[in-house]
């Protein structure tokens, strides 16, 4: 079979669910297709599009999305199931475009989180070193973790004398 003629098929198919999910919510009826039914049928029409693969932007050569696209095909494929957009249909290159920039920002993310974990982890080793005073809140609490709001403050006092 013609893989044009199959990959119209599937946007044909998930227009369908689409109109019966809408049909069945206007009767106050729950939803006869899942996010998951959606996803499938999006990874289905990836398949066949994955010997025509376009061509990569320079952001996808620097980053490595290959841990987020699935996740982000998902996602992609669910705008066409806004309430503002399900009258339309699917086009599987833009959904893939966009697939791709929204795994470009996870990864982003996800490095940012990387980062931010990496220098708190510096900060809690310097205010284990500095010494108990890195545990005491402003109120004189004891906190189990490093206050490491309170490293700045501490190694001005220990350091610089206080002086800015």
């Amino acid at each position: 079979m013609d893989k044009r003629i199959l990959l119209e098929a599937l946007i044909t198919e998930r227009e369908g669910m689409l109109a019966e999910n809408t049909f069945r919510l206007s009767l106050g009826q729950g939803m006869a297709y899942t996010f998951d039914s959606f996803y499938d049928l999006a990874q289905q029409i990836r398949k066949l599009m994955d010997t025509n693969e376009p061509k990569k932007s320079e952001t996808d050569e620097k980053v490595d999305i290959s841990i987020w696209i699935d996740e982000a095909r998902g996602l992609a494929a669910q705008c066409w199931c806004d309430p503002e957009t399900e009258d339309r249909i699917m086009d599987a290159a833009l959904c893939e475009a966009v697939a791709r920039r929204i795994a470009t920002w996870m990864e982003t993310a996800a490095q940012n989180q990387r980062n931010t974990d990496y220098y708190r982890g510096l900060l809690v080793k310097c205010g284990e070193a500095i010494s108990d005073k890195a545990y005491i809140a402003d109120d004189g609490s004891r906190s189990e973790d490093v206050l490491c709001a309170k490293i700045p403050e501490l190694v001005d006092a220990a350091f610089c004398n206080g002086s800015d």
